[in-house]
């Protein structure tokens, strides 16, 4: 959902629900954050230090990344698929979130779509 500036105002549900998607969105920050340092691995061999700090670097832009959706999140201009974009990236990585964030995110944004109808 989209709301472009000066073509309509969202209902003031809409607007909760907003930012109910911007504290989920908030809530993955966070936890990208704090764990920026754990990786997973699965069968591929242990990466060497730089290939680790690069790593670490990818993840920090991509904690930008989900700041910024957190954000127009709050305005309506945030898609499930720019969010989903970002989760296929991290877990490349071996950087993921636990699933209940995922879902948080999910449930808001098909509570945002619900309130469109």
């Amino acid at each position: 959902m989209v709301f472009a500036a000066g073509k309509c105002e969202p209902h003031e549900a809409t607007v909760k629900l907003m930012e109910h998607l911007s504290d989920a969105l908030k809530a993955v920050v966070e936890y990208v954050r704090v764990n920026v340092d754990i990786m997973g691995t699965s069968g591929a061999p242990l990466r060497s230090p730089p290939e680790v700090l690069n790593r670490q670097d990818r993840v920090r832009a991509k904690v930008e990344e989900l700041e910024q959706l957190a954000e127009r999140a709050r305005t309506g201009t945030v898609t499930l698929a720019q969010f989903e974009a970002i989760r296929e990236e991290r877990r490349k990585d071996g950087c993921t979130w636990p699933q209940e964030l995922t879902s948080d995110v999910a449930r808001n944004f098909v509570a945002l779509g619900s309130s469109a109808r």
